[in-house]
């Protein structure tokens, strides 16, 4: 007669719990450990959650963001321009809802006016998003590039696009 042994007795899963099979075992995880064993710290870094050329720093299911000069915040996401804080975010919203959300945050939405403070902006989208949906813009008929409150853009004649060239 056969007896099946407990594969579980020697407590395999270092982090999870085991399930006795016939001749084997199966460890179910606890939240931020993988492997066979469950004995293998998940990559909280994986995900390159760190802005701005933040260093990231793996913690069990959590991390840290050692950021550089002029960044702060949790992943990197605050920086400093001369003396206004900006906080970027990846989300596309519309005026309305950016204006609800800075005010959540405590803060205000205003529009970026100087062309310094628009690259400074739009370099720290690219590094961080790839995309600049953060600055609300507006293309007026006649190819005058305003504010999203409806004043004219600082330079505008600099973003004007070549004129289009129609043939039939």
């Amino acid at each position: 007669m056969c007896q099946n042994i407990d594969d579980c007795a020697s407590s395999p899963c270092a982090h999870g719990t085991c399930t006795d099979g016939v001749g084997s075992y199966t460890c179910s995880c606890e939240n931020g450990w993988e492997g066979t064993d469950c004995d293998q710290n998940m990559d909280d870094c994986a995900s390159n959650p760190c802005w701005f050329g933040g260093t990231c720093v793996d913690g069990v299911r959590d991390f840290s963001c050692v950021c550089p000069k002029g960044f702060e915040g949790e992943k990197c996401e605050i920086a400093l321009f001369s003396g206004q804080c900006y906080q970027f975010s990846s989300d596309a919203l519309s005026h309305p809802e950016a204006q609800q959300a800075c005010s959540t945050n405590s803060g205000h939405l205003a529009d970026v006016k100087d062309v310094h403070q628009h690259i400074f902006l739009t370099d720290g989208m690219t590094t961080t998003t790839g995309a600049s949906n953060w600055l609300g813009m507006k293309l007026e008929p006649v190819y005058s590039l305003k504010n999203s409150d409806g004043s004219a853009a600082q330079d505008s004649a600099k973003y004007r696009p070549d004129p289009l060239e129609i043939s039939a």
